[in-house]
C-alpha cells in the first residue's frame, strides 16, 4: 500500500487558497504555501503555514501539491518546468474549469506518473473546514487514499466521486452549479410573486419547509425511477406538470409573468409531452439528455 501523505503545499493563495492553507495549518499539519507575490504567503505564517519563495523547492520538498489557481492554462504553465519532480507525488487541482479540461490535464499528469486528483469546491472561502462543506475529488483512487486525511479536513462532507478526472467537475456543474443556481433564482422569482400578492415574509418562511420536504421526496423517487427505467406513474403525469405551469404564466399580476425560467420550463414540458410522454412520470424527461448507448 502507498504511504500516506505527510506534508502538503498549497500553490496559489488568493481568497480560496489562503482559506485552504489556513485551515490545514490551524489543524497542526505540515503545510507550506507558495504564491507569485510573497505578501499573501507571509500573512499565513500566523496560522502555522510555512511561506515558500521557490516553487521548485516547494514541489521537490512536499508530498502533496494542491493547486488553487485561476485556470488550467496557468496550472500547466507553472507546473511544466517541474513536471518531472512531481513523479510519484500527489497533485490535487482545485482550479475551476470544464470537465474536458480536467480530463485533459489529468491525462497529462498521469503520463508523467503523477497521482492526480481533480477537485471541485462546493463552498465560499468562509465555508472551508466546516462539517457540512463538500469538496468532491475524482481521478486516481490511490491519490485519494494517500491524501484523504488532509483533504477531508477542508470539508466534513468531502468525498471521492469517481476515477474519471472530469467527474468532480461534472458533479459540481450538475448540482451546486446549475441545479442550485436555477433553484435559487426560481425561489427569488417566487418571492417576487408573493410580494405582488402581499404575502408576508413570515408566511413565505413557513412555506419553505414543506416545499423542501416535497422536493427531497421527489428527488429520491426520480433517482429510483431513472435507475429502474420505469417511468409509469399513478401520481402526477407530465401533462399535469404542464397544465400547472401553463396556469402559472396566466397570473396577470405576476411581476415575473414572462420569466425566461418559467418559459423554458413550459417549453421543455411541452416538447416532451409532444414526444409521446404526456402520461409518464416527470423522470421520463431524462430521455431528452441521455446519449444513446
Amino acid at each position: 500500500m502507498l504511504n500516506e501523505v505527510t506534508s502538503i503545499a498549497v500553490v496559489g493563495c488568493g481568497l480560496m487558497g489562503s482559506s485552504i492553507a489556513k485551515t490545514l495549518g490551524a489543524a497542526g499539519n505540515n503545510v507550506a504555501a507558495w504564491n507569485r507575490t510573497s505578501e499573501a504567503t507571509n500573512n499565513l505564517a500566523a496560522f502555522g503555514v510555512a511561506p515558500q519563495s521557490s516553487l521548485e523547492i516547494t514541489i521537490r520538498t512536499y508530498d502533496c501539491i494542491v493547486l488553487v489557481l485561476s485556470n488550467y492554462e496557468i496550472c500547466r504553465s507553472l507546473i511544466t518546468p517541474f513536471k518531472e519532480q512531481l513523479r510519484g507525488k500527489v497533485v490535487v487541482n482545485l482550479t475551476s474549469g470544464t470537465c474536458e479540461e480536467a480530463d485533459s490535464f489529468g491525462a497529462w499528469m498521469r503520463a508523467s506518473e503523477v497521482l492526480y486528483l481533480d477537485g471541485s469546491i462546493w463552498a465560499l472561502p468562509k465555508g472551508i473546514g466546516q462539517t457540512n462543506t463538500c469538496l468532491a475529488y475524482s481521478g486516481a483512487r490511490s491519490a485519494w487514499e494517500r491524501a484523504s486525511l488532509y483533504l477531508s479536513q477542508l470539508g466534513g462532507a468531502s468525498r471521492f466521486v469517481g476515477e474519471r478526472f472530469g467527474a468532480a467537475n461534472a458533479l459540481e456543474a450538475a448540482f451546486p452549479g446549475t441545479f442550485y443556481m436555477t433553484a435559487i433564482l426560481s425561489f427569488i422569482e417566487g418571492i417576487a410573486l408573493c410580494k405582488a400578492y402581499e404575502i408576508s415574509e413570515a408566511t413565505i418562511m413557513d412555506a419553505v419547509a414543506p416545499t423542501m420536504d416535497l422536493l427531497q421526496g421527489s428527488i429520491v423517487q426520480t433517482i429510483q425511477k431513472i435507475t429502474a427505467g420505469d417511468f409509469t406513474t399513478t401520481q402526477a403525469t407530465l401533462q399535469v406538470f404542464l397544465d400547472a405551469v401553463s396556469s402559472y404564466v396566466l397570473n396577470e399580476h405576476s411581476p415575473v409573468k414572462d420569466s425566461a425560467l418559467t418559459t423554458a420550463l413550459r417549453q421543455t414540458l411541452e416538447q416532451i409531452c409532444l414526444s409521446g410522454f404526456s402520461d409518464r412520470d416527470v423522470a421520463s424527461t431524462i430521455s431528452r439528455w441521455l446519449k444513446p448507448s
